[in-house]
């Protein structure tokens, strides 16, 4: 474990956020790679990926890859190379998905505004959902 993880994504890209979360929350030596801004990294996720571009792509340091992986997937490859992964706390959980709890705060609102219960109730489940599913990463 004393090499790094190479891990290639973009800014745009939701799913890198919570990648680049569970390998901080693990202590993982990691080099994150912005493939928006790199040439050379999108010829190599090109090579990795057959021909696609796919974020975020994880190289580890016995040259296997991991592509857009789950969080089930991450933390059953992590845990295998030795490391603890911590679950995620709630608050954290909301700070690794700005744009799903910036849309339930949202729907909330516009729900109490237009006072729909349909809309309130949507936005819950959105601001639910988003600790709750830190629990399916087991």
């Amino acid at each position: 474990m004393t090499q790094r993880i190479i891990l290639y994504g973009t800014k745009l890209c939701p799913s890198v956020r919570p990648v680049r979360g569970m390998l901080d929350r693990a202590g993982v030596a990691y080099e994150y790679v912005d493939a928006g801004q790199n040439q050379a990294a999108k010829i190599r996720l090109q090579e990795i990926n057959d021909g696609y571009e796919s974020v975020p792509t994880l190289v580890f340091p016995d040259g296997r890859t991991l592509t857009e992986p789950s969080l089930v997937q991450l933390r059953a490859r992590l845990e295998a190379e030795g490391y603890q992964v911590p679950h995620t706390p709630p608050w954290q959980a909301w700070r690794e998905a700005p744009i799903q709890s910036l849309l339930g705060v949202a729907m909330i609102a516009f729900g109490l505004w237009d006072a729909s219960w349909l809309f309130v109730l949507i936005g819950v489940l959105l601001l639910v959902f988003i600790p709750t599913r830190a629990y399916f990463e087991r």
